[in-house]
């Protein structure tokens, strides 16, 4: 399993959608919450110059936000 880390904030619609999908899907992954932790904003901040959220990571590489992962093969994830 790839590990998946996904960084969001509260209100965000596309956020909410994501995580869904992921939770839908079965696909374990690791939530950061900008808002609660300012050290993961920081974090994200070195990781990518994207500025949107949600901003999703599968094995350590960018892979966008929302609609990128709706673009994903979930069978090369499991």
């Amino acid at each position: 399993m790839h590990p998946v880390e996904i960084y969001t904030r509260p209100g965000c619609g596309y956020c909410e959608h994501a995580l869904a999908l992921l939770t839908s899907r079965h696909i374990p992954f690791i939530e950061y919450d900008v808002y609660q932790d300012s050290s993961a904003l920081q974090v994200l901040r070195t990781r990518t110059a994207n500025r949107t959220y949600p901003q999703v990571f599968i094995n350590n590489r960018s892979v966008g936000g929302f609609e990128e992962l709706l673009n994903i093969n979930f069978n090369n994830l499991k």
